[in-house]
């Protein structure tokens, strides 16, 4: 799966897939936290689907990707030195 990585850490995955695409954060703490913005997704605790033809807001990949940072900070933190 292509991932974006920071320090050896996966902070954001992608997939196409024949239905859909998928969005992984590689973290299951990171869904949760945004479960209002992602509502209108089918949500799992690994990630979360959508069409084809759908483009992801911008503000959403912000939020997807501040949160998985913090999450590793938290994990990691000498990854933030």
């Amino acid at each position: 799966m292509p991932a974006v990585m920071l320090n050896g850490k996966a902070v954001a995955g992608y997939f196409a897939f024949k239905n859909h695409l998928g969005y992984f954060p590689h973290s299951s703490l990171v869904t949760p936290k945004l479960a209002q913005e992602l509502s209108g997704y089918k949500v799992s605790k690994g990630g979360f689907q959508f069409p084809h033809d759908h483009q992801l807001p911008h503000s959403l990949i912000e939020k997807l990707v501040a949160v998985r940072l913090s999450v590793l900070k938290e994990q990691y933190p000498s990854l933030f030195v």
